[in-house]
């Protein structure tokens, strides 16, 4: 997933941390393969893999097989005449490299998840990249059990979504949901470490700096910062479980993977370390030399029609997933001059001009990202993660399926979705669970019925008598099963 671009990722939101623009010419330098996880720009970088690419006739492009073809026909589009140079692979399929080692991608099983792991193996080392994925607990078991050990282990320690941070929350609901985010993401990554109990560990960020002074304060510092780094990371493990911040890297652009570079080798008053002990000066100059690519403003409004068309397409793409909204959003999409008022009626699946009062979301977006949005040069997903956008939740309903939706816009996606949980719901083979509350004792699914994750693994047990997924927040009432924050699902 090599991300070199000087101009950043999502709308000139995102931009790498350490700077290491500097290391690309030796980073693509006769490389023989490249393999992408999925389609976002800080992971896929198109210009970059085209010019590897350009330079190195015999490079090719892997890809995992994912349920539909949407990723493989949007990196297509991106690589143009240099198509032919990418191959897909089924999951846990394993193929040669140009190095001599052997890999095989994982992608997630849910279809409206476009993300994969990747494993990269030799006779002497088993190295597992998370990247963003989220597998559930038997694909991780699944992976460990395919070799002696895991040599080295990086995954993704720093939340990269737009959630709490573009919600309307008041300060103090604010600061508490961005902890409680946090927390999970580095809980999560502990039971990955503890499934794998690999011998290094590489922990990244999602996103790293925001160098667009309209996105300064996202540059949070504080223990309640959804955008840790690296050195906020180790230090948390360090006090919580120092077995896993032993077995870490500390790793800048440029570093190689050895034990001179380990979280217990460090020492902070090195100079190579100054962007992160001093991350507020460091920041301020990467912003001075970065000025030029920082430009982003609201843009002119995209025609109403042409925009009301593309609201009664999110409208029409799939009568399950329609269901599964039951009820309005609405968008307000502000350009420079004027803005424009849009809700999507999914229960009678229309769109008209206009905002409802009864709406569950009110989204209001940049007209900008919204040409991009039109003309397919990005998604609603890419507009999301560039934090340039908020979101008004009116509704206490968790709606999943809203922002899968947006993120791909695509029925054949929507069909495999559709088909994928009405799969789970119905197996016949649904095994069953004891959990325990307060003395009570009650037989439920075991497998959450929205992604197939572990309930015994990854469920929480509340004081209130429910439990969560802690994969995806989805909530069950362990006496009814009912699901009580999602509509339409129950264990």
């Amino acid at each position: 997933d090599p991300w070199f671009s000087k101009t950043g990722a999502f709308f000139r939101s995102w931009f790498q941390f350490p700077e290491n623009h500097s290391h690309l010419a030796e980073a693509i330098k006769g490389v023989g393969d490249i393999l992408i996880s999925h389609n976002h720009e800080d992971h896929f970088d198109p210009p970059i893999v085209r010019r590897a690419l350009e330079e190195n006739p015999a490079l090719v492009v892997h890809i995992a097989k994912f349920a539909t073809i949407w990723f493989r026909r949007r990196i297509e589009e991106e690589l143009g005449d240099l198509k032919e140079r990418l191959i897909e692979h089924d999951s846990f399929t394993g193929f040669d490299l140009t190095c001599g080692a052997r890999a095989f991608f994982v992608p997630e099983e849910s279809p409206g998840q476009i993300d994969s792991a990747i494993v990269v193996r030799d006779d002497k080392d088993f190295f597992v990249n998370m990247n963003d994925a989220r597998l559930n607990t038997n694909q991780l078991e699944r992976i460990a059990a395919l070799g002696d050990h895991v040599s080295y282990l990086s995954l993704q320690a720093s939340g990269a979504s737009e959630y709490p941070i573009n919600y309307l929350y008041g300060p103090e609901d604010m600061v508490k949901r961005k902890a409680e985010k946090r927390q999970l993401k580095f809980e999560h990554c502990e039971r990955v470490v503890d499934i794998f109990k690999p011998e290094r560990i590489l922990f990244f960020a999602g996103p790293p700096v925001f160098l667009d002074p309209h996105l300064a304060p996202h540059n949070d510092l504080s223990k309640a910062s959804v955008f840790p780094d690296q050195l906020d990371i180790l230090r948390h493990y360090e006090e919580t479980r120092p077995d896993i911040a032993d077995a870490a890297f500390f790793l800048l652009p440029g570093d190689s993977f050895a034990d001179k570079f380990m979280w217990r080798a460090t020492d902070l008053n090195a100079e190579r370390l100054l962007p992160f002990v001093d991350k507020t000066t460091y920041i301020d100059a990467y912003r001075d030399r970065r000025r030029d690519e920082l430009d982003f403003d609201l843009g002119d409004l995209p025609a109403k029609a042409e925009l009301l068309a593309h609201f009664n397409q999110m409208a029409n793409i799939s009568s399950y997933v329609a269901n599964k909204m039951g009820g309005k959003l609405s968008f307000l999409i502000e350009g420079m001059d004027e803005q424009g008022e849009f809700t999507v009626d999914f229960d009678s699946q229309t769109a008209c001009l206009g905002l409802a009062d009864d709406s569950l979301y009110l989204l209001t977006a940049p007209a900008r990202a919204l040409t991009d949005v039109l003309a397919g040069r990005a998604t609603w997903d890419d507009v999301f993660l560039s934090i340039r956008m908020s979101f008004d939740e009116k509704t206490d309903r968790f709606i999943s399926h809203f922002k899968t939706l947006l993120k791909y816009m695509d029925k054949d996606m929507m069909s495999a979705l559709e088909a994928y949980e009405l799969r789970r719901a119905n197996r016949e083979d649904s095994e069953l669970a004891t959990f325990e509350w307060q003395g009570q004792t009650f037989q439920r699914q075991r497998y959450c019925p929205h992604a197939g994750v572990d309930l015994l693994r990854q469920g929480k047990i509340n004081s209130d008598g429910t439990i969560t997924c802690m994969a995806h927040r989805f909530c069950f009432d362990l006496a009814s099963g009912i699901c009580t924050n999602v509509k339409g699902y129950s264990i």
